[in-house]
Formats: structure tokens, sequence, C-alpha cells
């Protein structure tokens, strides 16, 4: 038999294959053939040793989290630096591009109102009036509700009475 790419024969490639496990790259491979292993030059037996299987899952378990715990922490800290920096102001920014987002913050922060003119024309204002009162948004949606309850009525094979009413 010829060893596998990943395999425990010296320290470099255990430290790979383990890396490579946390990963989850090909750990079913790997654990398959550790349970298979007997003993230096010895021919792998099927389902030898089925106890490494907990191992194996084990260090998928508690590797796998290392390996998220150590991407989500580099993440986190890229962000928290880029946050510090542009609160610090960056150096690609001109004098002029800070003082605007600087009002743009300001902005953000007061609390703006939008205040609609009525119209002037009388016809406008009646029409104006009419859909600016609540009670014709839930006329609106009860239309809406009831085309749908409708549509949904109709169905396969339904009579000719049922189809014409």
């Amino acid at each position: 038999w010829i060893n596998s790419k990943n395999n425990f024969d010296n320290i470099f490639d255990a430290g790979l294959t383990l890396f490579e496990m946390m990963t989850t790259e090909g750990w079913l491979t790997v654990m398959y053939s550790g349970i298979d292993a007997r003993d230096i030059d010895k021919q792998p037996k099927e389902n030898n040793n089925i106890y490494m299987a907990i191992f194996f899952v084990a260090f998928m378990i508690v590797g796998s989290m290392l390996i998220i715990n150590l991407f989500v922490g580099v993440v986190i800290d890229n962000f928290n630096k880029i946050k510090t920096l542009e609160e610090l102001g960056n150096m690609f920014v001109t004098e002029s591009q800070k003082s605007w987002i600087e009002i743009q913050r300001i902005m953000i922060r007061k609390n703006l109102q939008f205040r609609q003119e009525r119209p002037s024309n009388p016809l406008r204002l009646a029409v104006h009036n009419l859909i600016s009162n609540r009670w014709f948004e839930f006329f609106i949606s009860s239309c809406i509700i009831a085309n749908t309850v409708v549509m949904s009525m109709k169905y396969a094979r339904s009579s000719e009475v049922y189809d014409n009413v």
C-alpha cells in the first residue's frame, strides 16, 4: 500500500493533516484511515479501531471552533482598526471632505421632518384630503384583500355556473 497524502508519519505531516482537518477539508478520509490503521509496517484493516472515531469527532468539534474563533477574531480586529482610523480621519480624505462628512453626521443626528405644502388648486386639495385620510388606506387595503380572496376562489375543473358567478 501507499501512504496517503494526509498521514501522521512525522511531526510536519501530522501538523499539516490536523490543520487541514480543522478547516473541515477531507477530514472523513483521514478519520477512516485512522480507524483502519494498525501498526508500523502492517496493512490497514477495515474498522480496526472504531474508538478512534471519538478522537477525530472531538478534534473536529474543538479544532473547527478554534479556526472559527481565530477567523472571527481577525475579522473583528480588522474592523476595530478600520473604525479607529475612520474616527481619527483617514489620511486620504481632504479637509473639505472631512467637513462634508461632519455635516452629514450632524444632519443624521438631527430629527428632520418633511413638511408638505397643501395644494392651492381646489380639485387637487380635494384629492389630497381624500388620499391623506386614514380611512382611504383602510379602504384600499380591504379592496386588495377582497381581490385576493376572489382570485383564490378559482380552481381547476370548476362548474360552469361557479365560473360565471
